[in-house]
């Protein structure tokens, strides 16, 4: 868990940086919104390793560092189905992909601080599984609405590069919830892989490169690669 969460960290804090580099020198807003989701998720994969730890240590989860790291991930966790949404908006147009998140994104933010301020914060159980399921369903909408522009749309530069993304990010939700199993301990201490941070990671660099290059030929061999990077990112866990 700490090896994958420190080398999500510094690969998308890399694309953060490079992305919000682009969108000052392109003035592009898709470069933009990529930089600020790859820094929020960076900042996540940080506070969430901090967290980790801090439980598997067993300090007192009452201190200040502890329940701020705590804090910070799950709110960075609301805030990403936001963030992609409007990454993939101004990527694709808002006629060919509309997503509402903005609104229940508000609503959820509202929600955790009343819950917050009602109930003790020591039980942290049904709050993570909450924050979770939203973080997960917005996921899981986007991937939803990425599948219907595939379906719909007749321009193929277009359907190549949905296409990418969404079978990039349903492997890493896939993978992410079996990580989260493992680090949660959920079902025990049962031996699964902690790849959905990494592989979510190199989704992200993939796409801003996608972003950079817009060619058709350079998206088919990005896509090529990326699942090149996928096995060999298995195999190497596996071994």
């Amino acid at each position: 868990v700490a090896e994958a969460g420190i080398l999500a960290f510094l690969l998308s804090a890399y694309t953060a940086a490079v992305s919000l580099r682009a969108a000052l020198r392109k003035q592009s807003l898709s470069f933009f919104w990529l930089g600020i989701f790859a820094l929020v998720y960076s900042l996540w994969n940080l506070f969430y390793l901090l967290a980790v730890s801090q439980r598997s240590l067993k300090m007192l989860s009452t201190t200040l560092s502890a329940d701020f790291a705590e804090h910070f991930q799950l709110i960075s966790a609301l805030l990403l189905p936001y963030l992609c949404q409007k990454f993939l908006v101004s990527f694709f147009g808002r006629k060919n992909l509309h997503i509402r998140l903005g609104p229940w994104t508000c609503l959820s933010l509202l929600a955790y601080a009343v819950v917050l301020q009602a109930f003790d914060w020591s039980d942290r159980s049904l709050l993570l599984i909450v924050v979770g399921f939203f973080c997960f369903a917005g996921f899981a909408t986007i991937s939803l609405k990425l599948w219907r522009l595939i379906r719909k749309t007749e321009d193929l530069k277009i359907q190549t590069r949905a296409f990418f993304i969404f079978v990039g990010l349903m492997i890493s939700l896939f993978f992410s919830l079996i990580g989260q199993i493992r680090a949660d301990r959920i079902f025990g201490d049962i031996p699964l892989p902690y790849l959905g941070t990494l592989l979510s990671s190199v989704l992200i660099h993939f796409i801003f490169q996608m972003t950079l290059n817009p060619r058709l030929r350079v998206v088919r061999e990005l896509m090529l690669r990326g699942i090149r990077v996928v096995f060999l990112t298995i195999i190497l866990t596996a071994i």
